[in-house]
């Protein structure tokens, strides 16, 4: 005879066990970027813009901050700025923003179906852009 006890964890256990399989996860849930996606974007950015100096780094494994240290443009900044790549529009020498970016999307694949009216975000990996860092300014080259 089973007590009081066993006899609940015995229904508990039986509707409670879980009978499929789960679905194997065909991609990731969220943001993500291992060491080695940065190394190979650090790699791609220096070899195709050798004349800028930059700081390549991850963050917090979400994504890819990238500082510029020196280099022959400010883009129109005189001391620290942070950007977002959705003002390379209206940054002076923005093309040259954009084929980065480009660059980096080649050697480690990102993608942004995200949509800001209904605050989803859906991102490979995220990017972040500075002129100079919080304790390092940028020094214009030519």
């Amino acid at each position: 005879m089973l007590t009081p006890f066993q006899f609940y964890f015995s229904i508990f256990f039986k509707f409670t066990r879980c009978e499929q399989q789960p679905k194997p996860q065909t991609r990731k849930i969220m943001a993500y970027l291992s060491s080695q996606d940065t190394k190979a974007i650090r790699t791609a950015l220096k070899k195709a813009f050798p004349q800028f100096k930059m700081s390549i780094t991850n963050r917090h494994g979400s994504g890819v901050s990238i500082h510029f240290l020196s280099g022959p443009t400010n883009f129109g900044f005189e001391e620290y700025t942070q950007f977002h790549p959705c003002q390379f529009d209206r940054i002076q020498d923005g093309e040259i923003l954009k084929q980065m970016r480009e660059v980096m999307h080649k050697a480690v694949g990102n993608h942004d179906n995200s949509d800001i009216m209904t605050d989803y975000f859906d991102v490979g990996y995220y990017e972040w852009f500075s002129l100079g860092d919080w304790n390092k300014p940028f020094t214009l080259t030519k």
